[in-house]
């Protein structure tokens, strides 16, 4: 009698460079909800931050992660974000294979640092059968300065 094959395994070529599969959903399923916010009404309102940033602007790793960090403008109030996040989380654009749980869009202040200001959004993404969370931390008291509207610095 043969054992059914092992299902959900990462795909031979992270397995093959050792990379956590798990961490290249998150990445996934992070940039398709960023890719999601860039054709919204809402991609004025955020400035991509952090480990994120750094990878597009080098195309290194700059270091695992598994959220967004982002700064926002305007209201700060968390039910704002729950509001734009579902919106995206049902947005249409072209097939991706992800499935976005917008009902289960939750917002909370961020108290851990008294000196960090901030939104945390938490909701799940799935690809076929795989669970991915998604987390975006969203700052307002640093903001950029000698930035366009598009993040570049102004020289």
């Amino acid at each position: 009698m043969s054992n059914p094959p092992p299902k959900n395994l990462p795909p031979p070529s992270a397995r093959a460079r050792n990379d956590d599969f798990g961490l290249i959903l998150v990445k996934y399923g992070l940039e398709r909800i960023l890719y999601r916010l860039s054709r919204s009404a809402h991609r004025e309102v955020f400035v991509l931050k952090g480990a994120l940033l750094f990878e597009l602007w080098t195309h290194k790793t700059y270091r695992p992660t598994r959220d967004a960090d982002s700064l926002a403008r305007g209201d700060n109030a968390p039910e704002r974000f729950v509001h734009i996040f579902r919106e995206l989380s049902v947005m249409e654009v072209e097939p991706d294979g992800l499935t976005f749980d917008s009902d289960r869009v939750q917002a909370e202040r961020i108290t851990e640092d008294a000196d960090y200001e901030g939104v945390r959004v938490t909701f799940t993404a799935y690809l076929d059968r795989a669970r991915i969370p998604i987390q975006i931390d969203i700052g307002f008291e640093d903001a950029p300065t000698n930035c366009d509207r598009r993040g570049n610095t102004i020289r």
